[in-house]
């Protein structure tokens, strides 16, 4: 059986780790301590409980996004406005025509953000309106 040297100064996890695995133990300085352990043991787990883990450090987050440019701004909202061209559709606000839009106000609204973002796009984190739901007359 293998002898691992626990380091109880360098924690992992808040637990003594190996600092040295050999077949045969060598003198060391006082903190240190020699304990049996299996044969996989490598220097770097951590030694808890009369057992030996691998340490696995968590995930890094991903990087932040950098924030939009004025170009991907000025897409998003140029993409907004041709999603919502149909509202122009004299059809679509004509009360005589049934079904006709109710709330074609709420998409003016909207698209007037996007086409002001558009001719004067700026870059970074925008708030944007959120898109109206289509109400429709009966």
């Amino acid at each position: 059986m293998k002898k691992a040297l626990i380091n109880p100064i360098d924690l992992i996890e808040g637990y003594p780790s190996v600092g040295s695995v050999n077949d045969t133990e060598f003198p060391c300085t006082p903190a240190y301590y020699w304990v049996d352990c299996p044969d996989d043991t490598q220097t770097g787990m951590y030694y808890k409980d009369n057992n030996f883990y691998v340490y696995t450090p968590p995930p890094q987050p991903e990087p932040p996004s950098p924030p939009p440019t004025l170009e991907e701004n000025k897409l998003r909202a140029l993409s907004r406005l041709q999603r919502t061209d149909w509202v122009e559709i004299p059809s679509v606000t004509d009360v005589n025509n049934t079904p006709y839009l109710v709330n074609y106000s709420d998409f003016i609204a909207f698209r007037l953000e996007a086409r002001s973002r558009v001719v004067n796009p700026q870059a970074g984190v925008l708030t944007w309106m959120k898109k109206p739901m289509e109400q429709w007359s009966a």
